[in-house]
C-alpha cells in the first residue's frame, strides 16, 4: 500500500461476474456501486412497493442527502420496524428517480394512505433474483450511517462494498 493508514476494500462474497450477462458488459467495481437503504412503513406499504415496483422518498425528507450515491444508487435494501436483518433487496431501473406530485403518488400510482409531502422521488424497480448476490441477508446495524430510534427510518447510500461487510 502506499499510505500507511489506507483500508483496503477487500471483498469476498460471491457478487455477478457481468452487469449485463446477455451483452457482456462488466459490472463497476463494487466501490462504485451505491445501494440505497431505505425504511418502508409496513406490510401495506411492502405489497404496494412489491406490486407497482416502485419506491418513493418524500423531498424535503431532513434525513435524505440527495447526493449522487442516492439519486444514483444502483439498488435498494429495505428495512421495516425492528427489521435489523434484511434481504429485502432491489435493483433500481432507470437513470435516476422522477420527482412526481402527492396527488400523482396517490391517484396515478395508487400509493396507500396519506402522503404528506408535496413531492415524492420515485424510483422504479426490479426484483433481484435470490442468486444475484447468494440468497445474503444484511444486518443494517453494521452499516456506518445506520442510526438507532425515529433517525433509523432516513434513506442514506453505501457502497457495495460495505454492504458486503454487513452480511450476516
Amino acid at each position: 500500500m502506499i499510505h500507511k493508514k489506507a483500508k483496503a476494500d477487500d471483498v469476498y462474497e460471491m457478487m455477478p461476474e457481468y452487469a449485463s450477462s446477455a451483452e457482456k458488459v462488466r459490472a463497476e467495481p463494487p466501490g462504485d456501486v451505491s445501494v440505497l437503504v431505505a425504511y418502508y412503513k409496513d406490510e401495506q406499504q411492502y405489497q404496494w412497493i412489491e406490486d407497482k415496483q416502485l419506491y418513493n422518498i418524500r423531498v424535503g425528507s431532513t434525513g435524505f442527502k440527495y447526493g449522487s450515491a442516492d439519486i444514483g444508487a444502483r439498488y435498494l435494501l429495505l428495512h421495516g420496524k425492528g427489521e435489523l436483518e434484511t434481504s429485502r433487496l432491489w435493483e433500481i431501473v432507470g437513470e435516476s428517480p422522477v420527482i412526481i406530485s402527492k396527488a400523482d403518488l396517490k391517484h396515478e400510482k395508487e400509493c396507500p394512505g396519506k402522503p404528506g409531502s408535496d413531492f415524492y422521488l420515485v424510483y422504479k424497480l426490479r426484483s433481484v433474483e435470490n442468486n444475484y448476490f447468494g440468497d445474503k441477508k444484511w444486518d443494517i446495524r453494521k452499516l456506518k450511517a445506520y442510526s438507532t430510534g425515529h433517525a433509523s427510518a432516513a434513506p442514506f447510500a453505501v457502497s457495495l462494498t460495505e454492504l458486503s461487510k454487513a452480511i450476516v
